[in-house]
């Protein structure tokens, strides 16, 4: 179980978004080596953020110390959907949902895909997300990030 923030970090977010990069980079070279006996590996990741990394960053006295990056609803979005009117029992059920339905299609397929986004970041679908992500320059992630 990896998660978006593997492939696109938000503020604050650094060890944690750092260890699922790892998670990844090891899901890669598990699916190389075990190839040969056709076994799959597939990386799910979710993209909403649970109480744990709601948490990363040192609470309330980051978030006095960071309140810049919370003043625009972009970077609010982005560290707590919650907070930002993406939240609430619906989200949190249909963020599960899609998350669920991920792990079943990879574990029932015959053709798993490598890397399944799943959930919503704000109002974008994740699949959409980790797209732009994955094509977009550093530098630009940068400005709609920060």
């Amino acid at each position: 179980m990896s998660s978006l923030c593997a492939h696109l970090t938000p503020p604050l977010f650094g060890g944690l978004c750092a260890s699922k990069a790892a998670l990844e980079s090891l899901a890669d070279a598990m699916r190389r080596e075990l190839a040969p006996f056709q076994i799959s590996i597939s990386s799910i990741e979710p993209a909403v953020t649970s109480p744990a990394e709601e948490n990363e960053g040192g609470g309330q006295k980051a978030r006095e110390v960071y309140a810049h990056l919370f003043a625009d609803d972009k970077a609010q979005v982005l560290v707590s959907p919650s907070a930002a009117g993406a939240g609430g029992g619906g989200a949190a059920a249909a963020a599960a949902d899609a998350v669920a339905r991920a792990v079943i299609h990879a574990v029932s397929s015959t053709h798993p895909k490598i890397r399944y986004p799943a959930g919503r970041v704000g109002r974008l679908p994740a699949p959409f997300v980790a797209f732009v992500s994955w094509g977009l320059p550093g530098r630009v992630q940068d400005v709609l990030l920060g």
